[in-house]
């Protein structure tokens, strides 16, 4: 699997948010993906177990950069979660107007 730079942010994505369908408060966009792994060896784990989960938009906000905000594959989250949410299909919804949380 490729990995590249995530921010740390509010709130970290995680395979568990995932998998248990962890609702926010501050969604910004679902994702219907699941993890699409690519190991080392060649191996290749992809998942079909997962129904759509909230993206929150506090992995989109920065910790440690002020005025920061993530997008794609740099947004706050694991492993796991970053080989389902980068896809390019996933965050069209995210295009969509949204009310941003205060």
């Amino acid at each position: 699997m490729r990995d590249g730079h995530r921010i740390l942010g509010e709130h970290i994505l995680t395979e568990n948010d995932i998998r248990h369908v962890k609702a926010f408060d501050d969604s910004i966009a679902v994702c219907n993906m699941p993890p699409d792994i690519f190991y080392p060896n060649g191996g290749h784990k992809f998942a079909y177990d997962i129904t759509p989960y909230d993206i929150p938009y506090r992995c989109l906000v920065s910790t440690e950069v002020e005025n920061l905000l993530a997008a794609g594959s740099s947004v706050s989250m694991d492993l796991t979660t970053w080989a389902a949410v980068p896809n390019t299909q996933v965050f069209a919804p995210a295009r969509l107007p949204v009310r941003l949380p205060p």
